[in-house]
């Protein structure tokens, strides 16, 4: 029997390891009803801390009007661009067995741009009974009458649209483009603090900008999209290729520009407004820096859809 405990220690151990957590984890959330877990299961590319802001703010509102706490089920798997298709994919597999009403289990789609959210909303092109049928993705809610008049003084601000026409996606914040740099590594460059996306086409900055992939990334999709609104096609792509020369790498995912900017990893790169504030007051001391280039940024909303199907 002796020489069976180490491997009955390691059973046990690898029990706790595996158990502990489940036994730790909080609140799952309040009951309905029916006894099941108020859960919202929502789709989305942004961080921890956006994630975590928005679902405190929203169990705050629902606390004011006496309504119960929900859980948030957070799918996180990649970019916007990524989990867009992955929705489509899923939901266009609905409908190929006529289920596009019993939805694709998932709730919200939360985050990323305009493009991004009119694709879902467009949705899918089938054939049935001899007739061509367009199914969108997303439905609009149920809103009060005086909602979008209270929330929205105008459908756009500054030419960018802050809610679809028929309501498939609705802006829930609003964000600008710009530049995130790491001070020290420009003082040892000899480098001035960026101020406009000209300055990144800058020879020296070879290897030390940080960019991400437009095909994984719907926020800098929009960013290399400014530019190209701002300067015009052919002077827009001409600077784009020279800020694509002194790339360091095109990442798959967004949010890692700023952390790898903040780590000393990069000079500069592009980023939206919100990663790189973040990583200016998480490092403080003045080592990170962010800026909007002047009158070349955009403000965008950044969308939440409602899928069809919805399982809450």
């Amino acid at each position: 029997m002796a020489e069976h405990w180490p491997k009955i220690l390691v059973v046990v151990l690898l029990g706790g390891v595996v158990g502990i957590p489940f036994l730790l984890q909080p609140d799952r959330g309040h009951s309905g009803s029916d006894g099941t877990t108020a859960t919202l299961i929502i789709m989305t590319p942004h961080n921890e801390q956006i994630r975590f802001e928005f679902a405190v703010a929203y169990n705050a509102w629902r606390v004011e009007r006496g309504e119960p706490e929900v859980q948030f089920d957070w799918r996180a798997s990649g970019g916007t661009s990524d989990l867009r298709k992955q929705v489509l994919a899923q939901f266009e597999s609905a409908v190929a067995h006529g289920r596009e009403e019993d939805g694709i289990g998932i709730d919200l789609f939360f985050g990323g741009g305009e493009y991004d959210h009119n694709k879902i909303a467009h949705g899918v092109v089938t054939h049935r009974g001899g007739q061509r049928l367009h199914i969108p993705a997303s439905i609009a809610p149920e809103l009060p009458k005086d909602f979008l008049s209270r929330v929205f003084p105008d459908q756009s601000i500054g030419g960018e649209r802050l809610y679809h026409e028929d309501l498939n996606w609705v802006g829930a914040a609003l964000a600008s483009f710009g530049i995130v740099y790491n001070t020290d590594i420009l003082e040892i460059l000899g480098l001035p603090h960026p101020q406009t996306w000209s300055d990144l086409s800058n020879g020296r900055y070879l290897n030390w900008v940080a960019l991400a992939d437009p095909a994984h990334s719907g926020s800098i999709a929009a960013t290399y999209n400014v530019i190209l609104r701002r300067l015009g096609w052919t002077e827009g792509w001409a600077q784009l290729r020279r800020i694509f020369a002194n790339a360091r790498y095109f990442a798959a995912s967004a949010p890692k520009v700023p952390i790898d900017v903040a780590a000393g990893e990069a000079a500069v790169g592009m980023c939206i407004d919100f990663y790189g504030r973040f990583q200016v007051g998480a490092i403080g001391s003045g080592r990170v820096g962010y800026v909007d280039p002047p009158f070349m940024t955009a403000i965008t909303s950044d969308p939440i859809s409602l899928l069809r199907g919805a399982p809450h």
